[in-house]
Formats: structure tokens, sequence, C-alpha cells
């Protein structure tokens, strides 16, 4: 996921993932990774607000790994916290610092236990900062854009080869909030990522995941689905594919980053049931399953103040209060969203 893993756009795909699970017969153990966010003062905060969203908005139970750090000399804690993710068949990452994570997990077996979900059956649902850290390459995002220091790629997980696709992920792909200068391209701009495109490992594309969006890949199916509000690019040397949301491509068009013409590909049909082994790199949404959510809080917002402004102008206190109740629960919901992007 791009983006907007703890907000209302990504509740369909959250649901799903799980309910594929479930249908493999098996008790769902579902873990956060709290690592990414371990070195911030409100990390017991974030955890919490984000187990939150999992209990009110998919209805379930995620627990909190408890990896927070690894380098506090608790071996003991480390350990426990490392068996709740062995023990696990769903792990979820999202905001926070990528080199702070890397740097956390690379003395530990965390990128291995992430892979035996990918290869003996269940699913990684990484987002934002985590996502970083799925590729060959990870941009330093806070050290690029905060800190000053020169673009360069540090070492990923790796987690993507597991599965066949040499990649550096790039979430907040469509990225704006830069207003007078070039914030895509998760902050760096395409300036910067033009300076770094040429040093990516050999054979390496860039995955770009805009916000709000995700990317299904099935590996039972052989398939990756575009979920969300934007679409997923590849892109090689300057040159991009661009997959909207709603598309379903054969992963080998992922795995090609690009190079197969994904209009002419005819994909496999998805396969709703789980198999014994295999697993998910995110949630599989399916197209007959609707949601009422909106895509940002923005039209939300919008809609319901034309709704109450015609209610004032027909006298219709009901209906106006109706309207001004409704935002009020929006609101709380989208507050639940970490990156507080809208």
């Amino acid at each position: 996921m791009g983006s907007g893993e703890t907000a209302p756009t990504m509740k369909v795909p959250h649901r799903s993932v799980f309910e594929r699970l479930d249908a493999s017969g098996e008790p769902v153990d579902a873990v956060m990774l709290d690592t990414p966010f371990g070195f911030q003062e409100n990390a017991p905060v974030l955890a919490e607000a984000t187990t939150k969203y999992f209990r009110d908005a998919v209805s379930r139970d995620v627990a909190v790994a408890g990896l927070a750090r690894t380098d506090t000399g608790d071996i003991a804690g480390v350990e426990r916290a490392l068996s709740r993710v062995r023990d696990a068949n769903w792990v979820f990452a999202g905001p926070g610092s990528p080199t702070f994570a890397l740097g956390q997990w690379r003395t530990t077996p965390v990128a291995d236990l992430l892979r035996e979900k990918l290869t003996q059956g269940g699913a990684v649902v990484f987002s934002s900062a985590a996502a970083l850290t799925l590729g060959a390459a990870t941009v330093p995002v806070y050290e690029i854009y905060k800190v000053g220091m020169d673009p360069r790629w540090e070492p990923g997980l790796d987690l993507l080869s597991t599965i066949g696709v040499n990649a550096a992920v790039i979430p907040h792909f469509d990225n704006q909030e830069g207003g007078n200068h070039d914030t895509r391209f998760c902050y760096l701009g395409e300036r910067r990522l033009r300076m770094l495109e040429p040093a990516l490992p050999d054979g390496a594309f860039v995955l770009g995941v805009d916000e709000h969006t995700g990317v299904v890949m099935d590996l039972d199916a052989g398939t990756a689905e575009i979920v969300g509000k934007g679409g997923l690019t590849l892109r090689r040397d300057g040159r991009s594919v661009r997959i909207e949301t709603g598309e379903t491509v054969p992963l080998d068009v992922i795995r090609a980053g690009g190079e197969i013409d994904h209009a002419a590909a005819v994909p496999a049909p998805p396969d709703r049931r789980p198999a014994a082994t295999g697993g998910a790199a995110a949630g599989q949404t399916d197209a007959a399953e609707t949601d009422d959510v909106e895509l940002s809080l923005a039209a939300t917002a919008a809609r319901l103040e034309s709704e109450f402004d015609a209610a004032i102008d027909s006298g219709d206190a009901s209906r106006a209060v109706a309207a001004l109740l409704e935002l009020d629960a929006v609101i709380v919901e989208w507050s639940a969203d970490t990156l507080q992007s809208d």
C-alpha cells in the first residue's frame, strides 16, 4: 500500500486478505511490526491507534509484536517479539522511518520470517515507510528530504525477490504536498529520482504505488490487482508504464518491470480460493464487494457541505443536522489514519 493503511479507503483490501486466510480453515494470527515508528516518543500511542483501527474498521484483533527496538539489550523481549512474528500468518507494518526499521531488523531474522509467510502460506501487508523496505533498494527518505543528505539508496530487505520481483518500492508515488515544489515519488521529486535511477542494482526497476492505493500480489493465482484510489507505476530508466486501479494483470507483468505490454497481456482469472501454500503480499478485493467509503475526507466534506446548504435553503433542519453529524462521524473515522495526509 502506498499510504492510507489506517484510512477508510483501505478497509476493503484489509478485509479481503483476512477473508482469504479465513477460507484456508486455519485460525488467523495477526501481528503488527511496530519497528518503523519505534524511535518515536509516542510509539505506544501509534500502536494502540493502529490496532484500534483494525478492531473498529476491519473487525479484526491485531497484536503488537513489541519489536519497537532491538538495540536495547533486552534479548528476552526481542525473542518474544520474534516469536509472535514467527507464529503469525498475517504481518503488517506501516508508517515511520524505513532506515530505522532496517537498522533494527538487520540483526534479527525478520526478513526470513517474512519470506516464510510468502512461501509457506500467509500474508504480508506493508505500507508507506514499511513498503519502502520491501525491495532490493530503499530510499532513505527522511535523510534526503528532511536532513539534506545527498540522494542515495540503502540496501532493502529484498523480500520481493522471493516472488521474482527485482525492484525498489516507492510509496506516496503521486504525493502533491509540496505545493510549490515537487514531492512526488515519496518526496524525492523527479530531479532526485533521475539521479538515483542509474545507481539501482543491476536489472532493478522502480515500483511506484500511489497514495491510498494498493497492489495485490496473489502468488497462488499469479495475478496482480490494483486497488484503491490511484495506480501502480513500473518505471525503468526514466520510462514509465502505469496500471490503473481496478486492473488485474499477470504477476509476470510486475516481474518484468513494465517490459511486457500489460494492455495486451491476458491476466489469469483471479482465484479467490486460498491454496494450501503460498501467500499474498497485500489485500485482495472482490470486484462484487462494494463499500460506501469515499476516497478522501475532502470529497466527503464537499458532498456534506452541499447537502447541508440544500437543507438550510429548504428549511429542513433535521437534514442539516444529519449532514453535520455524518461529517463528525467521518472525521473521527479518518482520524485513525496515522499519516494524517488529509
